[in-house]
């Protein structure tokens, strides 16, 4: 019978009552340094070389953040946020190619806070610090970052994948492409809503008292959008990159790093977020395509 109430009592809490996590979709849309193989005529005999020219790409994915804890969440507040974030990256040509994992799971960080136009504060002899009107904290920014981690040695696509007539040399190839051999952090930083979760419950009858009926609310950032920019390392062609100092245009200039900018967007999934927490990975994997976490999968959370 206890299993039985417990079962209708978490049907009629919905989201709140079974979940301590929620699951947004992440995407990214930026621009990136495009390292370009390709073979030339230099003095009359062909070379292989490489150039740096400009390319769009773009991150998605999905996020798990906790709920706060007055939506049955850990979160005891928003400025602690870690989580865990599952990638892929639409420009990736070569880790199917390489046999290489094309998913990145890592640890997340974010911080939001909540407001609105109408969420006002009454001064006077004894001002109160809590909004007029719960219901009016509709507006909501978030600032959230990640990182990628450093490729290792294996991680690497022979060069035959790129110019086939010059195959046998090994290429690095992290999660932000050809010659990224330093892992680096992505932050985004926006604007956008936030969501009232409303729980209720209607009285039920029992042999021993029943429940009264109840309500209450909580709420969580429902969306974002806004601006994200990242720093990683590149390693070019057999150890040159063809990047140079502004001020130093030689090989005693050569730089050997190079951001990302762009846009992102974050928007609560609701179906991911009605899964079990324990079954929320399981779900996102087969929305990713993966086959094997072992094989396909870059886990770069952090270690408790």
């Amino acid at each position: 019978m206890k299993k039985i109430l417990a079962a209708i009592l978490a049907g009629a809490f919905g989201l709140t009552a079974v979940a301590q996590t929620v699951v947004y979709d992440y995407k990214a849309s930026f621009k990136r340094v495009n390292p370009i193989y390709k073979i030339r005529k230099v003095s009359g005999a062909e070379v292989v070389t490489e150039s740096y020219g400009v390319t769009s790409d773009s991150i998605k994915g999905y996020v798990i953040l906790p709920l706060c804890t007055d939506c049955g969440g850990a979160a005891a507040t928003s400025l602690v946020m870690p989580g865990t974030a599952y990638l892929t990256r639409s420009g990736d040509k070569y880790s199917a190619k390489a046999d290489l994992a094309n998913v990145l799971k890592t640890s997340v960080f974010a911080q939001a806070a909540i407001f609105g136009s109408n969420a006002f504060i009454i001064g006077g002899a004894t001002p109160n610090g809590d909004p007029h009107a719960l219901k009016d904290l509709k507006s909501a920014w978030m600032f959230m970052s990640f990182s990628t981690p450093n490729p290792t040695a294996a991680d690497v696509v022979d060069s035959g994948l790129i110019i086939p007539k010059a195959a046998g040399q090994d290429v690095w190839y992290g999660f932000m492409g050809l010659d990224n051999y330093l892992g680096g952090s992505i932050t985004g930083a926006g604007f956008g809503s936030a969501r009232v979760l409303t729980q209720s419950q209607a009285a039920t009858l029992g042999f021993c008292g029943g429940i009264p009926a109840s309500s209450s609310s909580c709420r969580m950032v429902q969306s974002i959008s806004g601006s994200t920019i990242g720093f990683f390392g590149y390693d070019g062609l057999c150890g040159n990159t063809p990047m140079w100092d502004v001020c130093v245009s030689d090989a005693t200039g050569m730089v050997t790093s190079a951001p990302i900018s762009g846009t992102w967007t974050l928007k609560f999934n609701n179906s991911l977020s009605k899964v079990a927490p324990a079954s929320q990975e399981a779900e996102i994997y087969k929305k990713l395509k993966v086959k094997a976490a072992a094989t396909d999968v870059i886990d770069n959370t952090m270690v408790d």
